[in-house]
């Protein structure tokens, strides 16, 4: 906040300390205001983390960040006690800054995984990676795993929780009637379920 101890709370200006905290990447909104006769009151709103990508470090590694639900990239390593979060791949960071923002038309998917976070969390818990894919100027479908299941899944780029429930449950009937060892990929974008079986 830029506040010093020996300043005097009349020289204090509460726009300027909003703005310096709104210039940190993990906030999300702040309101700042003084209260006489010697108060100053902060509000802070950090951001909540829904995915994490992996970033390419200089030496060749690479470091886990966190991402919002409004696609802002905003902090380095995993939120402790929430290691289980999904990785979001198929994303190229150039010149990587903390503060960046993702695609707009990755945002909708984004605000689906939040709300799927808040109803079921338990759905949300069952997908361990959403791997982008560009379909054209601006859209964009998913290749989707779960912790259960390891057939790439195609998804449209939007997750409600009946989505997710109805995929979750597809998954389970078809590794009953099929196995899911024979099938390479599942495909979710119609209303049709199709499958692609391998080679025996």
């Amino acid at each position: 906040a830029g506040v010093r101890l020996q300043d005097r709370f009349y020289s204090l200006e509460p726009a300027l300390i909003e703005q310096r905290l709104a210039a940190l990447a993990a906030v999300q909104e702040v309101k700042v205001s003084t209260v006489f006769p010697d108060t100053l009151a902060i509000r802070l709103r950090s951001r909540q983390a829904v995915v994490v990508a992996l970033v390419k470090t200089a030496e060749g590694g690479q470091l886990p960040v966190q991402i919002d639900s409004l696609g802002f990239v905003f902090a380095w390593g995993l939120p402790a006690g929430q290691e289980n979060l999904p990785v979001l791949s198929g994303v190229e960071f150039r010149n990587f800054r903390l503060g960046m923002q993702l695609p707009h038309s990755v945002v909708p998917f984004l605000q689906d995984l939040r709300k799927l976070r808040v109803q079921s969390p338990i759905l949300y818990r069952a997908f361990s990676e959403f791997k982008l894919q560009p379909v054209g100027a601006a859209q964009l479908e998913i290749l989707a795993y779960t912790i259960n299941c390891p057939v790439p899944i195609l998804l449209n780029a939007r997750l409600s929780e009946e989505r997710a429930l109805y995929t979750l449950r597809t998954i389970e009937m078809l590794d009953r009637t099929e196995g899911l060892s024979r099938i390479k990929e599942i495909d979710f974008r119609t209303n049709s379920v199709v499958y692609t079986k391998g080679v025996d």
